[in-house]
């Protein structure tokens, strides 16, 4: 492998611009796994879980791992100069969660719906973020979105408090 091709394939270092993103990322990262693992607990480890639960096991792992893809591409567009994209991949987790919480709520669990609310609540808000905030070099769109994801946060924790923390 010659010098070029290995400074390219070399990690860069996270800069400054990318810390609004970089706190974002954990944002939403720690409730959807924190989330994940509590609701599959709770939801087919006691003697609520539906009847015949195969099926809907296999659709929410189907689902938790759809909605880890665009985790992926936020990790890749951290910086700056990348924040529609990393808040495109956002809007694309909450549809993909609202989807499944909606298909989830209506059939067995209807625990979700503290997180259904907050899911239709931050996918406005992104979204007119988003269309407000067009131009890609903003940096008021980044701190709106990064402040929109820490009431996001605040909110879900504080909505689902028992669910997260049961006693």
């Amino acid at each position: 492998m010659d010098r070029a091709n290995d400074e390219r394939l070399t990690a860069k270092p996270l800069y400054r611009d990318g810390l609004y993103a970089m706190c974002s990322f954990l944002l939403l990262l720690i409730p959807f796994y924190h989330g994940m693992f509590r609701y599959l607990d709770d939801a087919y480890k006691g003697q609520a879980r539906p009847q015949a639960y195969g099926g809907f096991l296999l659709s929410d792992v189907v689902a938790f791992t759809v909605e880890a893809s665009p985790f992926f591409v936020m990790s890749r567009a951290l910086r700056r100069v990348h924040w529609r994209r990393f808040y495109y991949a956002v809007v694309m987790i909450l549809v993909t969660d609202t989807v499944w919480g909606t298909a989830v709520w209506l059939s067995h669990y209807q625990q979700v719906l503290p997180w259904l609310k907050l899911n239709v609540g931050s996918l406005l808000v992104f979204i007119v973020i988003l269309t407000l905030c067009r131009n890609a070099d903003s940096k008021r769109g980044p701190i709106l979105a990064a402040g929109a994801m820490v009431v996001r946060t605040a909110s879900d924790y504080a909505a689902s408090w028992n669910l997260y923390f049961p006693t």
